[in-house]
């Protein structure tokens, strides 16, 4: 199993995070979960001691590209 794979699992995150090489994305039903998601999965990634690149971080938007593919909501 890789690292991020056992940190997302070990902090319950499985239903609201996905990692995809090096690309990490957060999801919510709502403003508010998503909010709490990505709490909790920055806490989760300090935890284990990774750092997040402030520059490379995309928060709040509708659709993103992911790998090539755009991935938005619905």
């Amino acid at each position: 199993m890789r690292l991020i794979d056992s940190i997302i699992t070990k902090a319950r995150l499985r239903h609201c995070v996905a990692a995809f090489i090096d690309d990490i994305t957060t999801h919510g039903a709502s403003w508010d979960s998503y909010v709490a998601n990505q709490k909790a999965t920055l806490f989760a990634l300090a935890e284990a001691n990774w750092l997040v690149t402030v520059e490379k971080m995309y928060l709040g938007y509708d659709s993103i590209e992911l790998l090539g593919h755009i991935v938005e909501q619905g």
